[in-house]
């Protein structure tokens, strides 16, 4: 909780242009009512948007560290898929290279960590989601993967 907090702030601070502006920036993210909802029940929308604010504010000065930023939205993929695109368009060649590696990365990670079967079980929910995933209100892409039954591709998964 506290973590993504501090991330926003931190990327609020880092590209503000004076005291004042970061003063406001910060105050008027802290008071904002979906903050301390986000904050309280450990949602990932502030650490989402501190990257996305860190990595296209780095991108003048820091195009690594920008294109790293950018990389660590494959933890939400609908807005990593958006980044490239911006990064294309602007000729952002070396930051996009290193979003690429970044995502790559923490590709490998989890599949070193967890396994290749749990991409497979993503995949497969994800193209054919159980019957009662829509009609249960909750569309969590880690509780679908887990409560439909092992993709043909996988094996070994309880």
């Amino acid at each position: 909780m506290l973590v993504t907090l501090a991330a926003a702030v931190a990327a609020l601070a880092a590209g503000a242009r004076g005291a004042r502006d970061r003063a406001f920036q910060i105050g008027a993210m802290i008071l904002c009512p979906a903050a301390a909802v986000t904050a309280t029940q450990g949602q990932n929308a502030l650490l989402t948007a501190a990257l996305l604010i860190g990595g296209f504010r780095l991108l003048p000065g820091r195009p690594i560290l920008a294109g790293a930023l950018l990389g660590l939205l494959t933890i939400k993929p609908q807005f990593w898929l958006l980044a490239p695109v911006a990064l294309i368009a602007a000729r952002h060649w070396r930051a996009l290279g290193a979003a690429v590696a970044t995502s790559l990365l923490l590709a490998g990670a989890s599949a070193a960590v967890f396994g290749l079967d749990v991409w497979c079980i993503w995949i497969e929910t994800a193209a054919n989601p159980p019957p009662d995933f829509r009609a249960s209100g909750w569309h969590g892409a880690c509780y679908g993967a887990r409560a439909s039954p092992p993709a043909p591709c996988c094996s070994g998964l309880p």
